[in-house]
């Protein structure tokens, strides 16, 4: 074994150092062989409208990416803008959905 009546065995130690280093390294290089091997998506987010290319449409012609609301909290007209804008005032997706269905069922 490793010590035996006090003596070192220099010998075992030295072969057990090196399977360690030996079994370690080629772990290690096995492991950065199955990462680099991945291959890696960019996914391009398309980029948000801002309030001011929102405004130019009309209600009727609101891309998805912006949001039909009023300009103001108190306003009652409509127009285009972007969603940040809308939801900075408590108007979200789901409202101008709520609009027109009681203009339809108003009608």
């Amino acid at each position: 074994m490793l010590i035996t009546q006090g003596k070192t065995s220099w010998k075992f130690l030295i072969i057990v150092v090196v399977l360690t280093v030996v079994v370690g390294g080629g772990t290690f290089w096995f492991l950065q062989q199955q990462i680099s091997s991945y291959q890696t998506i960019e996914i391009e987010t398309p980029e948000k409208k801002s309030n001011e290319e929102c405004q130019k449409y009309t209600e009727a012609e609101c891309p998805e990416d912006c949001i039909v609301c009023p300009p103001c909290e108190i306003c009652s007209s409509l127009g285009c803008y972007s969603a940040e804008h809308c939801k900075s005032m408590g108007f979200d997706e789901s409202w101008y959905e709520m609009i027109k269905l009681q203009r339809e069922t108003a009608n």
